[in-house]
């Protein structure tokens, strides 16, 4: 089930709760580039994977290389987007 940000956490400290879980981080949004950079720029981020870009994905094309922090582009209503694996 898709989570968000508890409030007392930072996004990087989120995060790195899903990685120590084995788990990969997805964030669904119209902002690729910007969220890209965002996360990149998270010391967790830096810490686990360098200069690593995180994994972008569309229906047209994909680019990045880490499948551990991807995101989807998304076309509006990103609360309704659950994951590959639901019913």
């Amino acid at each position: 089930m898709p989570k968000s940000v508890p409030e007392n956490y930072t996004v990087g400290e989120f995060m790195e709760s899903i990685w120590s879980q084995g788990r990969n981080f997805r964030i669904s949004t119209e902002y690729l580039n910007i969220a890209s950079e965002y996360l990149k720029n998270t010391p967790q981020y830096k810490k686990r994977f360098g200069n690593i870009d995180p994994m972008i994905v569309t229906p047209w094309w994909r680019k990045g290389d880490n499948a551990s922090a991807k995101i989807f582009l998304s076309f509006g209503a990103t609360e309704a987007k659950p994951p590959e694996d639901s019913d």
